[in-house]
């Protein structure tokens, strides 16, 4: 918006001659400010996704109608701020698509560069009617993060599975994958108390069980078309390993576990399985921030990841410093909240004692979130240098903070009781206790995913 129409509209409501000329200013400052910052950013790394879109708007700026659709003000507050890693992807997409096709008005290169990014990233349904919002109606911050893309959690689900979890639609990803691959599934149950230790994978106790849930084969054949469909920002995996001791996770191709980045993301061993969490666009983006701290060079970084009560006086400590405690706690959901809770010392497993009464001492351990200055072990000064030089600890952990992952799930009295602190219980949470619309499939590695599935596998949980 040009200073002239910005002092038109100040005008318009009611503010006075000497406040629109303020609030004019203040405009073309915060507009000067964010391009100071991209134009920083793009000389610190000129082949990053903010770069390309920063650089591709100014190539396109005498384009008006181009302008209209993507008002330079709204592109800017979005690739300016880390957290939008999807919607700055998607931009750098559009760009490259629009600018490569040479025929035709901006309106139908805009159509046909939005049209492919939105394949296989929100219902095919909906794509004309996102792309048509945005031409033909006046451009807001949600019809353009809508033309870009930005999908709800209930959204994803139909373009996973159509409207039945337990019967995908053909044109859903799911239906695509199996009929694609040839891959077999069945509907079980599975257990909500521990199986056997060592046993064949019964189910212990048939009247405690969880809901039906899909399970679909996988292997080495299958994987690139899985991948395809599946290894992207919107799905967060558990690649549980037979017996596993340590907890694995999956996100957007890439791997990782309390020690670190782990790299690209690589099939588990033949009898894996692999609950798929389904995330909405900004809680992907979360998630995208999170495995960056997780994966972080810096050891200091990865442990706040996983004990955000380090960062001093910031929230309640828990009971647990493991390498599977910090799973139910992750800071995901779109609802902010005040308080975070960890569970307390339940079991032999928690080390963090904080009351001499066992009895309190073991219940959950909830406080309101509090803003921080210090590190636990460095001086204020410092502490100050450190955050300074690690910005996305505080994009994680803020204030409000975001809903954690186990209140997502409808897990929370499990994570309450400790059970998220254990990789085993977290594969038995997901298969059994946590919501269907949140964990509504399981893959299951096999050597061939032709081969049918027996409906009572051995899943290989050991909670314990």
């Amino acid at each position: 918006m040009k200073p002239t129409q910005i002092l038109t509209v100040a005008l318009v409501f009611g503010l006075s001659l000497s406040a629109s000329l303020s609030f004019a200013n203040e405009c073309e400052d915060a507009m000067l400010n964010l391009t100071t910052k991209l134009t920083h950013l793009s000389q610190q790394n000129p082949n990053s996704e903010v770069a390309h879109v920063f650089h591709a708007m100014g190539r396109h700026a005498g384009d008006a109608r181009l302008m209209q659709l993507f008002p330079k003000e709204m592109v800017f507050e979005l690739i300016a701020l880390e957290d939008n890693t999807v919607f700055t992807a998607r931009l750098k997409g559009f760009f490259e698509q629009f600018e490569a096709r040479h025929e035709g008005t901006t309106d139908e290169k805009v159509r046909h560069a939005l049209t492919h990014i939105l394949d296989l990233k929100v219902p095919h349904g909906q794509i004309e009617g996102r792309i048509n919002a945005l031409l033909q109606q006046a451009v807001t911050h949600d019809s353009l993060v809508s033309a870009l893309g930005k999908i709800s959690y209930s959204e994803l689900g139909m373009l996973v599975y159509g409207g039945d979890p337990l019967h995908p639609a053909p044109e859903s990803l799911l239906g695509r994958y199996m009929a694609e691959t040839g891959a077999t599934s069945v509907v079980r149950k599975f257990s909500k108390i521990p199986y056997a230790q060592g046993g064949n994978g019964a189910i212990p106790d048939p009247t405690q069980v969880g809901p039906d849930r899909l399970v679909v084969s996988l292997s080495e054949q299958s994987l690139a078309v899985y991948s395809k469909y599946f290894n992207n920002e919107n799905f967060l995996v558990h690649l549980h390993t037979p017996g596993q001791g340590t907890l694995m996770i999956g996100h957007n191709k890439k791997t990782a576990t309390y020690g670190g980045d782990r790299g690209e993301f690589r099939l588990p061993t033949i009898g894996s399985i692999m609950p798929h969490i389904l995330l909405g666009t900004t809680e992907a983006q979360r998630m995208t921030q999170f495995m960056l701290m997780l994966g972080h060079a810096d050891q200091n970084v990865r442990s706040i990841a996983q004990q955000p009560w380090r960062l001093q006086g910031y929230c309640a400590t828990g009971a647990y410093s493991s390498c599977t405690h910090w799973f139910g706690t992750i800071p995901l959901g779109d609802s902010p909240t005040d308080a975070y809770l960890f569970p307390g010392l339940v079991d032999q497993w928690a080390s963090n004692r904080v009351h001499n009464d066992p009895a309190i001492d073991a219940m959950p351990r909830i406080s309101m979130l509090k803003d921080y200055s210090t590190f636990q072990g460095m001086t204020l000064e410092q502490s100050a240098q450190f955050f300074e030089q690690h910005p996305i600890i505080r994009r994680v952990w803020k204030i409000p903070g975001n809903q954690q992952l186990a209140s997502l799930l409808g897990l929370m009295p499990e994570n309450a009781r400790g059970e998220l602190a254990n990789p085993g219980y977290v594969a038995l949470s997901l298969t059994a206790a946590a919501k269907t619309d949140r964990v509504p499939f399981v893959f299951l590695v096999t050597a061939d995913h032709h081969a049918p599935i027996a409906a009572d596998f051995n899943p290989q949980i050991s909670a314990y």
